[in-house]
């Protein structure tokens, strides 16, 4: 029997049809086939060569492969960009670390290269000046000198001032017109785009980068430079604490050097005590014999010069107290004023007439006798001033002899006033002329001892001027720096105004200014210790709760080894008598032609 084969018949024209759409398969699956090749070579860009043939379902998804190819190595490439920079920038920022200004014109010019920009600047906060902080250009790249062109932009101004304020970036593509040029050597045109960056660490802002540009900055780029801005605001901290802490080493070392110095010179000085100690104590013994016998004759002169109802002083010839009998201690000591052996005696003095005050010292250390007349506590008195010699003769100090006169004083004053009214009348009483007579006689008699005593009292009248001044003063010390700010106040000024020390520091001075003063006397403060000179005055100042204090100021100017000021130093005395501050200012604003303070129990003197 024979096999079957199986077989089917078809037409030709099937035939004809079938092998038609085998070769247009093929057809397209060579050009699929090259399609993919060039893609395989990095050709992203190829196009399929049949449009009729890419409406295929095999070419749309090698269509579509092609651009999610061409999506992903384009993100592939500006990560590649972002990365490389990045990478670029961490030795930019390592390169000069310990020089802002340089470490500044590298990243802007870098940086503008980099993103084929066309200019930018690089701006950073000045707080050196925490009351006046701002933004400083440090560095800039291919700008024109222009008058827009500002070194300092304070916060807030401007679209760069406001990114510090907001702390985010931003991205302009319609720029104001007088904001900022582009400069080529085809002339100027206005950009296109802006993109000011803060450079911040968290919510701190260190400085702010600007880029101009033609063409549009892409989102990438932009994200680029806030990530880079965090870099450049750790460099800038970096670089600010490097020079803070240079400037603290090479200010520790020059103090190192100086305590140095003076350890070698303690040293000396130590070995010149030793060699002089043995004989000193070889002469120990003698000295003991002789202080004892000092000391009794000390116990005996003080009970002499405490038996006296005068006040009695000695100084040395460094007008420093050597002696001081009870009755001056008493007289000072009621008025607040403890009277010490040591002290200068110019402490007994009103502040500013210290000169006037041991004028009759110096003249009693010249060998003169001097006998003045001055009033001290509503009291007359007469000073007399004696030269203090030693066993040779030599003049080592002298002596302050004071004398109460106030009685005589007021009899003197009764005896004008009866004297007057002796003239007025010696018309009207012939008749009582002889026994009028008899009674001037007394009265001259009676004068000439007044008069005597009235020449004593000149002599003390300045010198209790100068003391009266110093009763009821406290010291209150302040420092400020170069723009007023407070740096430092003492317990005694908190406890004057009422308020807390770390209410004041950083504050202005003029916190403590009272209404009342002329604006003429602040504007003579500020020209006076601008000028480098010692500023004077009785001032009315103002508490924290609104009440007013008196007091007798003299601020200060330090200044540093170059002759710059910067700071100042204010020592004042609390003038608690209003009567005494007010006659004190108004005898000052007189001399100045400003306007007086009005008190009808005050006389100008």
């Amino acid at each position: 029997m024979k096999a079957k084969i199986p077989y089917t018949l078809i037409k030709r024209s099937a035939l004809d049809n079938l092998r038609q759409d085998v070769g247009v398969f093929k057809e397209n699956v060579t050009k699929a086939s090259a399609f993919v090749k060039e893609i395989a070579s990095g050709n992203l860009e190829v196009q399929y060569q049949d449009e009729s043939v890419a409406n295929s379902e095999l070419a749309q998804s090698l269509v579509t492969m092609r651009d999610q190819m061409k999506k992903f190595a384009q993100e592939e490439k500006q990560r590649n960009w972002v990365t490389e920079g990045l990478a670029q920038f961490v030795d930019i920022l390592r390169s000069k670390d310990d020089n802002i200004a340089a470490l500044s014109e590298v990243i802007i010019s870098h940086l503008v290269k980099y993103m084929k920009a066309n200019q930018g600047a690089l701006y950073i906060v000045n707080d050196d000046d925490q009351t006046d902080r701002y933004l400083e250009m440090v560095a800039c790249y291919a700008y024109n000198r222009k008058k827009h062109l500002h070194q300092r932009i304070d916060f807030g101004q401007g679209i760069t001032g406001q990114v510090v304020l907001e702390k985010s970036t931003t991205y302009l593509t319609d720029i104001p017109k007088d904001f900022i040029r582009i400069t080529s050597g085809l002339g100027e045109a206005l950009p296109g785009n802006l993109l000011v960056v803060p450079l911040k660490i968290e919510d701190v802002v260190y400085g702010v980068v600007e880029i101009a540009t033609f063409q549009k900055i892409e989102k990438y780029k932009i994200e680029f430079v806030e990530k880079l801005g965090e870099s450049i605001a750790s460099a800038i901290s970096s670089v600010k604490i490097n020079e803070r802490t240079r400037r603290l080493l090479q200010e520790t070392q020059e103090q190192t050097e100086q305590m140095r110095s003076q350890e070698e010179e303690m040293r000396q000085n130590m070995e010149e005590l030793s060699a002089t100690q043995e004989e000193m104590h070889r002469a120990q013994k003698q000295t003991d014999q002789a202080l004892k016998q000092v000391r009794e004759k000390e116990v005996y002169l003080n009970n002499m010069l405490n038996a006296t109802t005068d006040a009695i002083l000695t100084v040395d010839k460094d007008l420093h107290i050597v002696l001081a009998n009870d009755v001056m201690k008493k007289t000072f000591q009621a008025q607040g004023v403890m009277v010490e052996v040591g002290f200068h005696v110019t402490k007994l003095a009103k502040p500013g007439q210290e000169e006037d005050f041991i004028k009759p010292y110096q003249r009693a250390f010249q060998g003169e006798t001097v006998v003045v007349e001055r009033s001290y506590f509503e009291h007359d008195y007469l000073i007399t001033y004696n030269p203090l010699r030693d066993s040779d003769g030599k003049i080592i100090g002298a002596s302050l002899f004071t004398k109460d006169v106030s009685e005589q004083k007021k009899l003197q004053r009764q005896t004008e006033s009866l004297l007057t009214e002796s003239q007025q009348q010696a018309e009207e009483l012939k008749a009582q002329e002889e026994e009028l007579r008899q009674n001037m006689e007394e009265l001259s008699a009676t004068q000439e001892e007044v008069t005597r005593q009235m020449v004593e009292l000149a002599r003390v009248k300045d010198e209790l001027e100068v003391r009266e001044s110093v009763f009821g003063y406290t010291t209150i010390l302040s420092e400020a720096d170069i723009f007023g700010a407070i740096t430092y106040v003492n317990d005694k000024l908190c406890e004057v105004s009422g308020y807390m020390r770390e209410e004041l520091i950083g504050k202005p001075h003029n916190i403590f200014r009272h209404p009342d003063m002329p604006k003429e006397l602040f504007k003579l403060f500020w020209d006076t210790i601008k000028a480098g000179k010692v500023f004077h005055g009785i001032v009315k100042n103002r508490a924290k709760d609104g009440s007013p204090y008196w007091v007798d100021a003299t601020i200060v100017p330090v200044k540093d080894d170059s002759g710059k000021i910067i700071k100042y130093v204010g020592a004042r005395y609390h003038i608690e008598d209003e009567y005494l501050a007010v006659t004190m200012y108004n005898k000052q604003a007189n001399q100045l032609g400003w306007p007086l303070l009005s008190n009808a129990a005050v006389e100008l003197v």
